[in-house]
């Protein structure tokens, strides 16, 4: 997050918000500031002038620079949400472009609560607390945005590998099954994770199924046995162990934690793990 810029809030000015639904085209128009369209269902084509298109896909968002005149052609019925305003950050505003966030609920979810903050009766604090959620919505965009320019430096094995951690993490998958799916041996998967990642498959794997773990432990009717096997830990005296090495804590001693700062009032949403020592041969599933 240290190199992405962020927009001054004092010169976040909100200016506009509202939905489409309709399978009618969008005349060409202009708007002096810029504006977002997130695609929410059906599909169109973006004409700007003088000469560039953009597809409207679902769960994407439409970047529209300050004063380019634009209309949309709709293939059937379409349904968006826009949103227009000056951020003061010039890099984000400019070029006209598309952004994925199919992946991420926060950027559908923040473009209605702007829209839906609007449509009610406006009150003295409306105008806050759309910039607010503006702002979250802004930052978020430039996030995924330089996530996205670092997918395209990663070797695509890598990334189906991320994604099938995250998605099957509780199967009990191991780095072999991994590596099958994504068409490389074992050893070359881990040769492309220590150069792009710094780091092992397992060690990956790893990360995310104790993070999984200590939200698991939040819940007081959840047993040490039963979270490790939603994690996809079979053997949980193994998982104890690893836990205990990689958080400084067994899971007991991490509920514990967890119903303690409940209690002050302190939500810390993750403990401090220590990755460094994660070359550790019990490691190896």
């Amino acid at each position: 997050m240290s190199d992405i810029a962020v927009p001054d809030w004092n010169k976040l000015v909100f200016y506009h918000c509202g939905r489409f639904s309709s399978s009618r085209r969008v005349d060409t128009h202009h708007h002096p500031a810029c504006e977002l369209i997130f695609f929410r269902s059906g599909e169109c084509l973006n004409l700007l002038e003088p000469d560039l298109s953009f597809p409207g896909k679902v769960g994407t968002v439409l970047v529209i620079p300050p004063g380019i005149p634009h209309r949309q052609l709709n293939h059937g019925r379409t349904e968006t949400m826009f949103v227009t305003f000056e951020s003061g950050l010039e890099e984000f505003e400019h070029p006209a472009r598309i952004i994925n966030v199919e992946h991420d609920i926060a950027v559908e979810r923040w473009f209605d609560d702007i829209c839906r903050l609007n449509e009610s009766s406006l009150c003295s604090r409306t105008e806050e607390m759309t910039r607010g959620i503006l702002f979250s919505l802004l930052v978020q965009l430039m996030r995924l945005e330089s996530a996205g320019r670092q997918e395209e430096k990663t070797h695509p094995a890598v990334l189906q590998a991320l994604r099938i951690m995250e998605n099957h993490y509780a199967d009990g998958i191991n780095v072999a099954e991994i590596a099958r799916k994504c068409g490389v041996s074992n050893g070359y998967l881990c040769s492309l994770f220590q150069q792009y990642l710094h780091l092992s498959p397992i060690q990956q794997l790893n990360r995310i199924r104790l993070r999984a773990a200590v939200q698991l432990l939040r819940n007081p009717y959840m047993s040490v046995s039963d979270a490790a096997e939603r994690c996809g830990y079979t053997d949980v005296n193994y998982f104890i162990r690893i836990f205990k090495a990689k958080l400084n804590c067994t899971p007991s001693e991490c509920r514990r934690i967890e119903a303690k700062r409940q209690q002050d009032g302190i939500y810390g949403d993750k403990f401090y793990l220590s990755w460094d020592s994660d070359a550790n041969p019990e490691d190896e599933i």
